[in-house]
């Protein structure tokens, strides 16, 4: 059965999470927040949108992002943090594969 398609409106606020791969604890302490922070401010950089909310977890994160009318779809966002995220992680303790445990999950909330 296929999944269904994730709504990706644009100028819509939506309440993203994810979380790590096996449920693991990659995001614990300072350097996770640190991880999540960094990427999310590289994002901003490159893609117009507001960050309203963000919740880190020791397994996971939660955000609300409102995307804006005639620029990047919050899936293309939430690709750009993810994968920082993941390659940020990885350089710092040396590992490869998988960060995270499937796709981000999202709703929305305006």
């Amino acid at each position: 059965m296929p999944r269904t398609l994730r709504t990706i409106g644009q100028g819509l606020t939506h309440h993203v999470y994810s979380r790590c791969h096996g449920e693991r604890d990659l995001l614990r302490g300072k350097c996770g927040r640190k991880f999540v922070n960094e990427a999310v401010n590289q994002c901003r950089l490159k893609y117009e949108f507001e960050l309203v909310e963000a919740e880190i977890f020791s397994n996971g994160i939660h955000l609300v992002i409102k995307t804006n009318r005639g620029k990047e779809s919050i899936s293309r966002i939430m690709q750009y943090i993810k994968a920082r995220i993941a390659q940020n992680y990885n350089r710092a303790t040396g590992g490869t594969g998988a960060f995270w445990n499937e796709r981000f999950a999202s709703s929305v909330i305006e």
